[in-house]
């Protein structure tokens, strides 16, 4: 990118042309996009590590009350004798 500035240090104008570092800028815009991906990217894999650990969860707790269920249901009647 150019600037074009006017330096009046003699009686005549001189043009200069300030050249600035653009790559710089690229550089930054792209650690900033990195960034954002990154955060994005975090955010996704908590949201299915949420997921995840919710469906082992409910698994775990159905697992559980079937077999209280089926304990309760199919007890048997012991023999006792006199």
């Amino acid at each position: 990118m150019h600037f074009f500035s006017k330096k009046h240090l003699t009686l005549k104008a001189e043009l200069v042309i300030n050249y600035t570092s653009s790559e710089n800028e690229i550089t930054q815009l792209e650690a900033e996009e990195v960034n954002k991906m990154t955060e994005f990217m975090m955010t996704m894999t908590v949201i299915a590590l949420v997921f995840v650990a919710a469906t082992i969860l409910v698994a775990l707790l159905s697992g559980g009350l079937l077999r209280l269920k089926k304990g309760i249901f199919n007890r048997e009647a012991k023999d006792v004798s006199p």
